[in-house]
């Protein structure tokens, strides 16, 4: 499907594309839902596949009105979800601004329930919806985000694989790009198996750039948990939490592949706690790190708490 002008339907959705086994290729540089007659459709952009391969390539101005939580998309603004053994993936690239209204499930979601990567690459404005970026898969998931999001979790990106070959990646390359979460988590990445999940990269241009936040009671500004190595790296900006700024914590509970916790923070960290470094691996390389090159501000209770049964 090739869209080059606006589309705006009262109901359900501007571009609907369906398929079992085969591809689906979207690509779309018009404005979708974006008037007042639009303010009940559902979605901007549909795609729903078995087994096949998803490609969804947005460049319009808008999708949804841009009045803030009252006439918006009322469920997704772009959605692509694979229900079979889809192994090529789904990818999603999406400029455009994303309005949703109050109660909407997201911004953009993307869902495989195959083992190919999911990948989502976002430079829109998000605003608002129960999650900005929804990301899941049973192999890769990878997020890459520059622009603001205001939602209840601003990213979620989590993999059902148990392979220790597979990973989660959250990457917010933009130091303007501030995403404030309402209900939950700014960030959250978790891997099921021993797979590595990162929360940006150790190369200055990989760390998460921009505020980050977690407002909601119990919430961090940052939350990554698996049973492999799990990363989390900061550059400028502030990471903050109502409970803790950030949480990163290894399950593997023995020996095995990965366990490693580091965190490494060159911007400012606040919560009631700051940092919650930990993993309960038993391999001599299951060691627990903590970095700081920022403050880091606890107001009602521990600035770092770092823990790991073979030394830090």
């Amino acid at each position: 499907v090739t869209n080059t002008d606006s589309v705006n339907v009262a109901t359900g959705a501007g571009i609907v594309a369906a398929t079992s086994t085969g591809s689906i290729t979207i690509t779309n540089s018009g404005s979708l839902n974006s008037t007042a007659f639009a303010t009940g459709s559902d979605f901007g952009i549909n795609a729903q596949s078995t087994t096949g391969q998803i490609t969804i390539v947005n460049t319009g101005a808008l999708i949804g009105n841009n009045v803030a939580g009252t006439s918006g998309i009322d469920v997704d603004g772009i959605r692509a979800v694979s229900t079979g053994a889809n192994a090529a993936g789904i990818t999603v690239t999406n400029s455009a601004a994303i309005w949703a209204d109050n109660g909407a499930d997201a911004g953009i979601r993307a869902t495989n329930a195959g083992t190919g990567t999911v990948t989502v690459n976002n430079t829109g404005a998000i605003d608002p919806a129960a999650f900005g970026v929804f990301a899941s898969g049973g192999g890769d998931v990878i997020v890459n985000n520059a622009a603001n999001i205001l939602a209840g979790t601003g990213i979620h990106a989590d993999s059902t694989s148990v392979s220790s070959a597979n990973k989660v990646d959250v990457f917010q390359r933009a130091p303007g790009a501030q995403i404030t979460a309402t209900t939950g988590n700014g960030i959250e990445a978790s891997i099921v198996g021993n797979g590595t999940v990162n929360v940006g990269g150790p190369a200055a241009a990989d760390r998460i750039q921009g505020n980050v936040s977690g407002t909601a009671a119990g919430a961090s500004g940052i939350l990554a948990t698996g049973k492999g190595n799990v990363n989390v790296f900061t550059g400028s900006g502030t990471i903050s939490g109502d409970l803790f700024g950030i949480t990163a914590t290894s399950t593997p509970a023995g020996a095995g592949t990965g366990g490693a916790v580091v965190v490494n923070t060159t911007g400012t960290v606040t919560g009631k706690q700051g940092i919650l470094a930990t993993t309960n691996g038993t391999d001599a390389s299951d060691t627990s790190t903590v970095t700081l090159a920022g403050n880091v501000t606890a107001t009602a209770g521990i600035g770092v708490r770092a823990s790991a049964i073979n030394g830090l």
